[in-house]
């Protein structure tokens, strides 16, 4: 997942990397690229990822009870951050525990696929 970022990132991704990172038939330069020590299985997390989060925190236990999974709530902690108008909460939900961030978002419309 980290060589697809940076694909994106480098603006040279194959059509199956950008919609990997971006969306379907969506275009994106990502501000970050992470390499990650471990697979992510939790569809709420790869979401919060793809919403622009780099070091998304696992609130799937609060988002199974919305409505839209949680993905409007995800998009609204990820403009926060990128607004600088997050509480210390949401900076360590988004960027991670004690860190700030500047994240690109992109809303989504429905949790990332198990298999992403």
């Amino acid at each position: 997942m980290y060589a697809v970022c940076m694909s994106n990132k480098n603006g040279n991704p194959t059509s199956e990397e950008r919609d990997i990172c971006c969306g379907p038939h969506t275009a994106c330069i990502p501000s970050f690229c992470a390499l990650q020590s471990s697979f992510v299985s939790n569809r709420y997390v790869q979401t919060f990822q793809k919403t622009g989060c780099p070091r998304p925190t696992d609130l799937s236990s609060t988002w199974k009870s919305h409505s839209d999974d949680g993905v409007s709530d995800m998009h609204r902690i990820c403009m926060k951050n990128r607004n600088k108008s997050a509480t210390t909460t949401e900076k360590n939900q988004c960027c991670g525990e004690g860190k700030t961030c500047t994240p690109t978002c992109s809303l989504q419309l429905e949790l990332a696929s198990k298999y992403l």
